[in-house]
């Protein structure tokens, strides 16, 4: 039975050329071996370092090659190795590894397994938002979120509609411009807006004291926030609404939301939205 948690593995051997593995796999598969100059195929960042042979002047010799390589894939993750990061999440569940040594012992399993460990461990920072103003950062018609408070930290911010949704914040969406807007983005009334969940993902590129940005602002967006003086205005850009809310609990301040695995897929293939990761080990 087909193992759907991760990557499938296969023996290139088993396809012969290039256009055959495309021709079973569409742009699913990827090479994760070493140079090969008779099939054409170039060098992956995560190729084997490592070989049983001490002849072979490429690679380093090792008694047991895939636990050697579990260790060195590790490290070049906790290192920051770029190359290897990027190459790792170019990877999904549903890639296709080509090597040369499945169904045995073959590192492209240890790959396999850091491919579903980055997925399930993806983090993202995420701010809660009341009602109406979470849909309208959703919607792409919210561009500045303002808060009492300011942070360091820029980059890929989840959205998550709070639960509290009371009675003045409903009447708001009876007025204009948060009527016309609502309604725009998909939002017939009140009743139809998401709570409890992550709307959408937007990216906090920065953030600047309300006073000094008001009077650039259009009357709509002054609406849509409280810019008065000693607040802070939050810049929020390339807006990525997901296909459907995902319920999950708010916090105050920034949190960190882990995306169920579907989610995380489209986000990477959507919008390549950056990662990171707690400290847990790779499972073998």
């Amino acid at each position: 039975m087909t193992d759907t948690t991760r990557p499938l593995v296969v023996n290139f051997h088993n396809y012969h050329s290039i256009q055959a593995l495309t021709d079973a796999f569409g742009d699913r598969w990827a090479y994760v071996g070493r140079p090969n100059r008779t099939y054409n195929l170039p060098g992956s960042p995560l190729a084997n370092p490592y070989s049983t042979d001490p002849r072979n002047r490429s690679t380093r010799y090792s008694e047991d090659p895939i636990s050697d390589y579990r260790l060195w894939l590790w490290r070049q993750i906790k290192g920051g190795n770029q190359k290897v990061l990027q190459a790792l999440d170019s990877l999904s569940l549903d890639s296709v590894l080509v090597c040369w040594c499945a169904p045995g012992d073959c590192h492209a399993d240890v790959i396999a397994a850091a491919v579903r460990w980055r997925i399930q461990n993806f983090m993202i920072k995420t701010i809660s938002l009341w009602q109406p103003w979470a849909s309208l950062v959703e919607i792409g018609t919210k561009l500045y979120e303002t808060r009492s408070w300011g942070t360091t930290y820029r980059g890929p911010l989840a959205i998550h509609a709070s639960k509290h949704f009371g009675r003045a914040e409903k009447s708001l969406c009876l007025e204009e411009p948060f009527r016309s807007c609502l309604f725009a983005g998909g939002y017939d009334g009140a009743e139809d807006l998401p709570l409890g969940c992550v709307v959408a993902v937007v990216e906090l590129t920065g953030i600047f004291q309300t006073e000094a940005i008001r009077d650039r602002l259009t009357g709509q967006e002054r609406r849509f926030g409280d810019y008065n003086v000693g607040r802070f205005a939050w810049r929020l850009e390339n807006v990525r609404r997901l296909p459907e809310p995902v319920l999950t609990r708010g916090y105050q301040q920034l949190f960190d939301w882990q995306p169920p695995a579907h989610v995380v897929e489209w986000l990477k293939g959507d919008a390549g939205v950056p990662v990171a990761h707690n400290s847990a080990q790779i499972a073998g």
